[in-house]
């Protein structure tokens, strides 16, 4: 199986600048670069980094090219413009779309992004419940408090918990949810998917395989993990096929002895 082209803009692809990899040089085998929850076939999961022969980027020039469907690897510049001018989006009900919106709210599972813009700094800007700055107060009772004091203490906690709570029900909306602010960043008319928010279990769970491929790949060999190869080792790396060795979250093979 090879590697689906139907997502980047070929004409604009084959008309950047030709890339050289000098003598000794080398392109790694595995592709992609800060690619982590981009869109399927997004121009980021076709980066290959230049190695020298030593094992170690270019102190000068492109340490990075995409390779067109010919193998003819060429430069990015701007890469954040360049991607948008390269990107052919699927539609939305799209296999592979749904496969990745699926990872989206997974991962963002009960996240939200505070609309005002305040966040807690140890956190990033992902607001959970039951983390700083919304975690509730528990009172703690001690035989050495007055009635008053135990009285006064609880009905703080309580008041305090109350206000919380209708703090955090005005920022949990679905149109907050963290993997809908991710996905508009993409697609700004995305409707959110309220049933997987409701209850995270509800997302379908899939392989990876949707990154690059157009379809599962059907045989083991065509496995996008069996590039995966440790720059100059001749041993695969953590990520070779299969990913987590009963099973494989690249292509989707599991082991049927191990369900």
């Amino acid at each position: 199986m090879h590697i689906n082209f139907d997502t980047l803009n070929l004409d604009i692809l084959r008309g950047l600048q030709m890339g050289v990899v000098p003598p000794g040089y080398s392109l790694s085998e595995g592709m992609g670069s800060g690619c982590f929850l981009d869109p399927p076939g997004y121009p980021s999961y076709f980066l290959r980094y230049l190695y020298t022969p030593r094992g170690n980027n270019p102190r000068w020039g492109p340490q990075v090219y995409i390779l067109d469907p010919e193998g003819t690897p060429r430069i990015i510049k701007n890469p954040s413009v360049l991607y948008r001018r390269l990107y052919l989006p699927l539609p939305e009900n799209h296999p592979r779309m749904r496969l990745w919106l699926a990872a989206v709210y997974t991962h963002m599972a009960r996240g939200y992004i505070n609309p005002t813009g305040k966040f807690a700094p140890s956190h990033g800007k992902i607001m959970f419940w039951g983390l700083e700055p919304f975690s509730p107060k528990h009172f703690q009772d001690d035989p050495r408090f007055s009635d008053d004091y135990r009285s006064m203490e609880s009905q703080a906690v309580t008041q305090f918990n109350q206000k919380l709570s209708q703090e955090w029900d005005r920022i949990a909306l679905p149109e907050n949810h963290a993997a809908v602010q991710h996905v508009r960043q993409y697609f700004p008319h995305h409707k959110p998917e309220v049933e997987w928010i409701e209850d995270p279990s509800t997302c379908p769970r899939g392989a990876n395989w949707w990154e690059v491929f157009g379809s599962v790949p059907i045989n083991v060999d065509e496995c996008s993990a069996q590039l995966h190869i440790q720059h100059g080792s001749s041993y695969p790396n953590r990520w070779s096929h299969p990913v987590n060795v009963t099973w494989c979250q690249q292509c989707g093979w599991r082991d049927e002895q191990h369900g």
